[in-house]
């Protein structure tokens, strides 16, 4: 298709699944207003490579739609006992990063500032499909981790904690489910 101004406009056709070109794999919209504003509400359904950005439960952003649930003395959106992957920003210097290393209602500490900072986003720890040894990983500062701080010793030896009482329980569990009850041990 020709557009008005000379440029060739590529989009998709309304009502059928084929390319206005169909020779071109990606396609753009290059005209203004009315087009624009059908670009930025796709931009908004798909990210860069074509897909549907991942979206997270509410539970887990930090924002300011969320601020009125914040008010019960919560410091962070997400309130579990499992660590979550955090995206912290320093309000005083603009320095980001993301660790995953990041539990409910508590931060990190800055290097730059050495101000505490509350993650902006927490999202769930997903596990990669690669084998573990995918790259060298850092070692965790505790003296910036405030979860360390509170327990006193390493939030990774917690996760341990964590895991074997979990382990625990489901085995408790389990012998219940399996024991008889109309058999005496005695």
């Amino acid at each position: 298709m020709r557009s008005s101004r000379g440029r060739y406009r590529f989009s998709r056709l309304r009502g059928s699944s084929r390319l206005a070109n169909p020779s071109t794999r990606y396609y753009r919209i290059r005209n203004s207003d009315s087009q624009g504003e059908q670009r930025s509400s796709n931009n908004l359904e798909r990210g860069r490579n074509g897909r549907r950005p991942r979206r997270y439960s509410s539970r887990y952003r930090n924002g300011q739609s969320s601020s009125s649930r914040l008010d019960d003395g919560c410091k962070t959106q997400y309130q579990g006992p499992w660590r979550v992957y955090g995206y912290f920003r320093c309000e005083k210097c603009k320095r980001t990063w993301s660790s995953g290393n990041s539990w409910a209602n508590c931060g990190q500490q800055c290097l730059k500032c050495n101000i505490n900072v509350y993650p902006h986003l927490q999202t769930p720890l997903i596990r990669s499909k690669t084998s573990k040894s995918e790259g060298p990983e850092k070692a965790h500062k505790s003296d910036l981790c405030e979860k360390c701080k509170q327990l006193g010793y390493s939030c990774l030896q917690y996760i341990e904690e964590l895991k074997s009482k979990r382990n625990a329980l489901k085995y408790t569990e389990e012998l219940k489910r399996n024991s008889d009850p109309y058999v005496d041990d005695d």
